[in-house]
């Protein structure tokens, strides 16, 4: 598990105990500490990814959210050899048969 980096400059509260239901919570920027925060973890499509979790204690935060996809690996088939044979590798080319007999 990754360490924790928390959104410098950003502040998130849940919302007043009297606001409508529609009312999410509340988020506070401190701009000069949240635009040195953004420069620094800009990802490369020039994103930062932010989540507010609730900590231990109950009070919510802003996390950096470091997640990033595996890179996609070509899909193989097994198939064994009804002769006993060694393992035959196909690799999958396009979309699976849809010719089922049920």
């Amino acid at each position: 598990m990754a360490d924790t980096i928390f959104a410098e400059g950003f502040y998130y509260d849940d919302p007043h105990e009297k606001a409508p239901d529609f009312v999410l919570g509340n988020i506070s920027v401190q701009v000069a500490k949240a635009v040195a925060f953004l420069q620094q973890h800009t990802n490369e499509k020039g994103y930062v990814n932010l989540t507010v979790k609730r900590g231990k204690g109950g009070k919510p935060y802003v996390q950096l959210d470091t997640w990033k996809p595996m890179p996609k690996q070509e899909a193989v088939n097994t198939f064994p050899d009804p002769s006993g044979g060694p393992i035959i590798r196909k690799a999958e080319t396009g979309p699976m048969d849809t010719d089922l007999p049920f």
